[in-house]
């Protein structure tokens, strides 16, 4: 079990944070007061996915993209 805010301040990087896991993932760490930078294919979802978090002070930044693309890395 993590403690509450054990993640506060932390800094993030995390991949496929447009649905599931990663969606929840993503805003558990916003929640705790970590810095997310997050990717997924899905522009569309990142952006509900900023919207859900309400992105208190900037917290999260989303960057679409697909990391098995060589063109992307």
């Amino acid at each position: 079990m993590v403690r509450r805010n054990s993640f506060r301040g932390k800094r993030v990087v995390l991949t496929g944070a447009s649905s599931g896991i990663g969606w929840y993932v993503a805003t558990q760490l916003v929640q705790q007061g970590a810095y997310v930078v997050c990717t997924a294919r899905r522009a569309d979802r990142l952006k509900q996915l900023r919207l859900a978090t309400g992105n208190p002070l900037k917290r999260l930044i989303a960057i679409p993209g697909d990391i098995t693309d060589e063109a992307h890395r």
